[in-house]
């Protein structure tokens, strides 16, 4: 998911992101996380990873920011073509 933030425009990265890396593709922001007193700056090319925390993001001039899973979550579904067969090593 790539988004577009204007200056000084506040982007909340909550829970429903763990696992995902955030990228800056363009521009500069900064960076601040839940129970964390240290602040970040990201420039372009930077990246951090939400590891369950909230993030709030404030661009300090035009930003294009870049969400990545860091995995793709492995659900049931994604093995049901195993169910009943035997593998042979």
């Amino acid at each position: 998911m790539e988004l577009l933030l204007q200056k000084k425009e506040i982007l909340d990265v909550s829970e429903r992101f763990k696992g995902y890396r955030v990228f800056c593709r363009k521009g500069l922001c900064w960076m601040t996380r839940e129970g964390d007193d240290r602040d970040m700056i990201l420039r372009e090319g930077g990246n951090i990873a939400v590891e369950g925390r909230n993030v709030v993001i404030t661009a300090l001039n035009e930003v294009t920011l870049k969400l990545v899973a860091e995995k793709a979550p492995v659900t049931e579904h994604a093995f049901s073509w195993l169910r009943g067969r035997t593998l042979e090593i």
